[in-house]
């Protein structure tokens, strides 16, 4: 996984930021977090998150109509942005 132990390009050593909107009561609100770990759950059906709140409203437990935004990572080989997965090693 990219929470990993390790240095460098893991998620572990560099955790990716994140921008968390939902709808509450008619209005948009929004969240930016820091990624601390992921976990697949209910037979990979769901992601669970640990995450620390950077700014903006925090979240209640559940969440409706919700969208989650993840920084891509910085692939420094090829000087141009690129999904976490896809950086060559």
């Amino acid at each position: 996984s990219l929470w990993d132990e390790g240095e460098g390009d893991t998620f572990k050593a560099d955790p990716p930021n994140a921008v968390l909107t939902w709808v509450d009561g008619g209005e948009m609100k929004e969240a930016e977090l820091l990624l601390i770990s992921a976990e697949a759950v209910s037979h990979g059906r769901e992601i669970r998150y640990i995450f620390k709140l950077e700014a903006g409203q925090a979240p209640g437990r559940e969440l409706a109509r919700s969208s989650l935004f993840v920084d891509t990572g910085w692939a420094e080989k090829s000087g141009s942005p690129m999904p976490w997965s896809r950086i060559p090693k």
